[in-house]
Order: C-alpha cells, then structure tokens, then sequence
C-alpha cells in the first residue's frame, strides 16, 4: 500500500508516519509541503493520502480536488487544526 502524508507541521506528519510504519506500513512518503506533495501525487499512484487542509501554497484541499478530479484511486482523510495559530 502507497501512502502519502502531507503536512507542513513536521511533528504532525513525522508521528503520523511513525504509526503507521509500526503498524507495518512500510512505502509511506512524508512531504511538508503542499506543493511537494502535489508533485508527488502527479507521480505516484497512491492508495491513500493523508492531508493537513491548511498548507500554505498549496493546501491539502487543493491536492484532494486534483485527486478527485483526475479520477486518482487514493483515499484521501484531511485534518483540520481549529484554533491553532499560523
């Protein structure tokens, strides 16, 4: 299974990474940039993409909607960070 975590909160991604390697996870790609990531998902054929929806540049919503659009097989979980300060 191909993963992909995009995040631009390095802490985030890193812990999210972590799991699931541990859960044997093991082709996981971690990119702290929206527009990495976006590059990343032209590229690759992901099975599922975890997307932080704020990313300055290019946000994680922005990378679903390609996702989306361009009939990708990915599945695609956002999160959202209400209340944190950027």
């Amino acid at each position: 299974m191909k993963i992909l975590i995009a995040d631009d909160e390095e802490p985030t991604a890193t812990i999210l990474k972590n799991f699931l390697s541990a859960k044997g996870y093991g082709d996981v790609d971690v990119f702290f940039s929206g527009t990495e990531a976006m590059e990343a998902v032209k590229g690759k054929n992901y099975d599922i993409a975890f997307l932080d929806a704020h990313m300055p540049n290019v946000s994680g919503t922005e990378i679903a909607r390609h996702i989306k659009e361009n009939h990708l097989k990915a599945k695609v979980v956002t999160k959202e960070n209400y209340g944190a300060e950027r």
